[in-house]
């Protein structure tokens, strides 16, 4: 049967040394093992976040080892690695040191689940989602904007129309930070 303990994510990376740079960068990851394969690609690694451990590899196609993130695969995420941050502020202060390190990321937002909630990218793709809970007053102001933008969604699917934003099924505050860049 399975032993007690931790999931261990494992990614699959076109340039694993770089996403390993870049989780150690961002993330505050400790390399524990790391072994390169006479080319140079990284056959297999351990890096520990947070005290959660995750391997991270490079492509192998002809081991089934392939990389499947967002950039090789017509930029839909197929799976990424939930980190909790020590603090809602802290969920934006990755946010920022992932676009000053080379990624990419959404903007940090209040989810009516519960947590400061953003998603970065490590510049080949690897996606982390990273979330701190919040306050019951910022989740109830989360989940009635959600509730409303439920609402406007069914309303425009019952019309036979799309979302106002061109059938974009994000919620309130990514919409409001969408307006905000234009």
């Amino acid at each position: 049967m399975i032993k007690a303990g931790p999931a261990i994510p494992s990614l699959t990376s076109s340039d694993a040394g770089k996403t390993l740079d870049f989780i150690k960068a961002v993330l505050d990851g400790v390399v524990e093992m790391r072994e390169d394969m006479p080319d140079g690609r990284v056959l297999h690694s351990r890096v520990v976040v947070g005290g959660s451990p995750i391997f991270v590899s490079s492509e192998f196609p002809d081991w089934g080892l392939s990389d499947v993130s967002p950039d090789n695969n017509n930029n839909k995420r197929t799976a990424y690695v939930n980190l909790t941050a020590t603090s809602p502020e802290n969920v934006d202060k990755l946010v920022a040191k992932a676009r000053e390190c080379g990624g990419t990321a959404d903007d940090a937002e209040d989810m009516f689940w519960g947590d400061r909630f953003a998603t970065i990218r490590g510049p080949c793709g690897q996606a982390f989602g990273i979330c701190a809970e919040i306050s019951a007053e910022r989740t109830k102001v989360a989940s009635d904007a959600w509730e409303a933008q439920k609402a406007a969604m069914a309303a425009a699917a019952a019309s036979g129309k799309r979302d106002a934003d061109e059938g974009d099924e994000q919620p309130p505050a990514k919409k409001a930070n969408k307006a905000d860049e234009e």
